[in-house]
């Protein structure tokens, strides 16, 4: 007798979890922000995602910034823009990926300017305070 089943019947495997990507990281931050968790938390999620090498995108960049800016925390806002600058052709790229279109120079991203850094802060703490 087969643990944990019935007799004659197959067993099924457990559902397997598709892996985090932009639109569940940007989902989760969107929810955190809602829910008026502290701006730490949604920014730590940032740096998290970047660990799991998954770039942002247009829209977390709008759900980050707009986050900062309704809690009136305009020293993370920069801290933010900041960062999102220095990674502005991955989100461009993802963008594209996710949308099919290139974004070009008018896109979201291509507002934020370019650079040669694409390193992570080292923590949320790189991003500013907030709360």
């Amino acid at each position: 007798i087969p643990v944990g089943g019935a007799v004659g019947r197959p067993r099924r495997p457990p559902p397997s979890r598709p892996a985090p990507d932009v639109i569940a990281y940007t989902s989760v931050m969107r929810g955190m922000l809602s829910e008026a968790k502290p701006l730490q938390e949604v920014l730590a999620l940032l740096v998290e995602m970047r660990r799991a090498r998954i770039a942002p995108n247009s829209v977390t960049a709008t759900t980050l910034l707009t986050g900062c800016f309704e809690r009136g925390n305009a020293t993370a806002a920069r801290a933010v823009a900041t960062y999102l600058e220095r990674i502005a052709d991955e989100i461009q790229t993802t963008d594209e990926a996710l949308h099919g279109v290139d974004t070009g120079e008018g896109g979201p991203a291509a507002a934020l300017g370019t650079s040669a850094s694409r390193s992570a802060p080292s923590g949320a703490a790189d991003l500013g305070s907030g709360g």
